[in-house]
Order: C-alpha cells, then structure tokens, then sequence
C-alpha cells in the first residue's frame, strides 16, 4: 500500500517508525478507532493551544511587572525631587530670612545712631545763640531726625511683613511635604 514516490524517498528514520506503527498495530489487542484517534489528537491540540496561551500570559505578566516596577521607581524619583525641591526651597527661605533681620538690624542700629547723632547735634545747637545761627537748620535738623525715624518704622513694618509672608509659605511647604509624604 506505500506508494512507490515515498519509497524512493524513504530514509532509515521513516522506514523505522512505519515498522514500529505496525508492530504495534500487530501487537495492541484493543486498537484505536480512527475516531478515538481524532479526539486524542483534538486534546493534544487544544493542550498545546493552551501551553501557547499559558506562555503568552506569562510573557505578559513579566512585562507588565518590568513596567510595574519601572512606574514605582519614577515614581519615588519624583516624589525624591519634590521633597529636595521643597526642603531646599525651605531652607533657602530660611537663610533669606536670616539675611534679611541681620540686613534690618544692621540698618536700624545705624539709622538709629544716625538719628541720635542729628539729636544730640540739635541740643548742642540750641545752646548757640540764635543770631549765629541761619533760622531754619534746626528745623531742617528735626525734619531730617523725623524721616529717619519714619525710615526706622517703615523698614521695621517692612521686615515684619515679609517675615509673615515667608513664615507661611514654610507652613505651605510643611504641608506640601506632608501629603508628599502619604
């Protein structure tokens, strides 16, 4: 029954497994029926369509877990840059802060001293008799000892004011900090 094309191309391989189907043909008591054999060759099937579904899910699954694991490290990347951002911008205020009370004492103690000088001026001009001296110059003196002093107020109120501004904007990065932190 082998046609004559296959057995000019028969190799010792195919000729040994047609031997081996028969003999165990020959030898099996309770054959296989065609249909026995379908259905056999059905689950074999539908066995490797599921070892090929199986791979698929676990090449899937690794990708999905690189990407996973990539997400979280972007993540904690900028999660790190928002609380070194926050924490440098905090300390950079609090150096500016410092900065600027050294900047308005050093002012104040030297507006201070000003103005006590131009005083102390004033009195020594009062003693002098007045005919020695042009009218207006204590006068002028005094307006002079009175814008220092409105200078001294006015950079105090200035100074108090920034300090509330950069106070809160510490209290606003505390509180970024924290929901960063959650």
């Amino acid at each position: 029954q082998i046609e004559k094309n296959k057995l000019s191309g028969m190799t010792y391989e195919l000729s040994r497994k047609i031997g081996d189907a028969v003999s165990a043909a020959l030898i099996e008591r309770n054959p296989m029926t065609t249909q026995e054999l379908q259905a056999q060759f059905n689950k074999n099937q539908e066995y490797e369509q599921l070892n090929f579904e199986m791979e698929k899910l676990r090449r899937e699954n690794e990708y999905l877990r690189v990407q996973l694991i990539e997400e979280k490290q972007d993540r904690n990347k900028n999660e790190n840059l928002r609380s070194n951002v926050i924490l440098k911008f905090g300390r950079t205020l609090e150096k500016m802060h410092d900065r600027m009370k050294r900047a308005s004492e050093k002012n104040y103690y030297s507006n201070s001293a000003l103005s006590n000088s131009i005083g102390s001026i004033i009195l020594d001009l009062k003693n002098i008799d007045p005919k020695y001296l042009n009218g207006d110059v204590i006068e002028r003196l005094g307006k002079f000892t009175s814008e220092i002093d409105n200078s001294i107020t006015e950079n105090e109120n200035n100074f108090s004011s920034m300090e509330d501004d950069m106070h809160k904007l510490k209290m606003e990065l505390d509180r970024i900090s924290k929901i960063i932190e959650k």
